[in-house]
């Protein structure tokens, strides 16, 4: 018999997983375009392009949402340094 409630805490679980996942990629593909990123104590991570401003994001985001705001946060500071990402 399935609980409906495991069923929910299941799927809860793969949207973390997969939310992780996409930062990790986005991680990556900043990594490409200059940006450092390092894991702070309190297990985020912390971001920075060209010694600019720290850009600080969840190790586990919570929601797709989250994801897309970090790489807004990204996109913007490589603005302020004539950069187009």
């Amino acid at each position: 018999m399935h609980c409906a409630w495991g069923a929910s805490q299941a799927e809860d679980e793969n949207k973390v997983s997969r939310n992780t996942r996409e930062l990790k990629q986005l991680r990556e593909k900043y990594e490409g375009l200059g940006w450092e990123f390092e894991r702070t104590n309190s297990d985020h991570w912390v971001g920075r392009f060209r010694g600019g401003r720290a850009v600080f994001m969840p190790s586990t985001p919570g929601d797709r949402r989250s994801v897309l705001n970090v790489e807004a946060k990204l996109r913007r500071e490589m603005r302020q340094h004539g950069v187009e990402g």
